[in-house]
């Protein structure tokens, strides 16, 4: 897959991802109107990124479960670090492309899910829940078999949970020294 195609991918959901980032707007528009007391009503931020998450869900589900064509359709598993192995000893460009966009592929998913939940805001458990996300993806695309299981992805996409936690906590440092000034 070259970049080009990556880049149409992504085009192609994210106009999905817009449609579910409105929907999730309209809905809460309405909670917060006609359903919510007033302790319990969202904030504009809490909207708004609300919308974002949807959006970034839409993408990768569309990126990861949607975008499959009929090569992909063998219910294969990977064994651990294929692709690394893969990449190391034929160094393709294509290769080393995978696994880093595996990695970048979660790493707005280490920054949303501590930013929109709190009791996420720990390391651990926001590496927890993106496992758990990941390994949700591959079960799906192994069941259905319109992609390949990959223990390699779910490294992949852990650790890029991991980074962008380490996103996220760099933001929240700076924001508050920032504000101390």
């Amino acid at each position: 897959m070259r970049i080009v195609d990556l880049i149409s991918i992504g085009k192609r959901y994210f106009f999905l991802g817009l449609l579910a980032a409105a929907a999730v707007i309209i809905l809460l528009y309405v909670f917060n109107r006609f359903i919510a007391k007033d302790k319990n009503r969202l904030k504009t931020s809490q909207i708004i990124l609300q919308a974002i998450s949807a959006c970034y869900f839409m993408i990768v589900f569309g990126a990861t479960l949607l975008d499959r064509s009929i090569a992909f359709q063998n219910h294969a598993i990977m064994p651990f670090l294929y692709s690394y192995k893969d990449a190391w000893m034929s160094f393709s460009a294509t290769s080393w492309r995978n696994i880093i966009l595996n990695y970048l592929l979660f790493v707005p998913f280490g920054i949303l899910i501590p930013l929109e939940h709190k009791r996420f805001r720990s390391i651990w458990k926001t590496t927890l829940v993106a496992f758990v996300f990941s390994l949700s993806i591959e079960m799906i695309q192994l069941i259905t078999g319109i992609g390949i299981f990959e223990f390699d992805d779910l490294l992949g996409n852990t650790v890029g949970s991991m980074i962008g936690y380490g996103l996220f906590e760099l933001l929240i440092y700076l924001y508050c020294l920032k504000r101390n000034d």
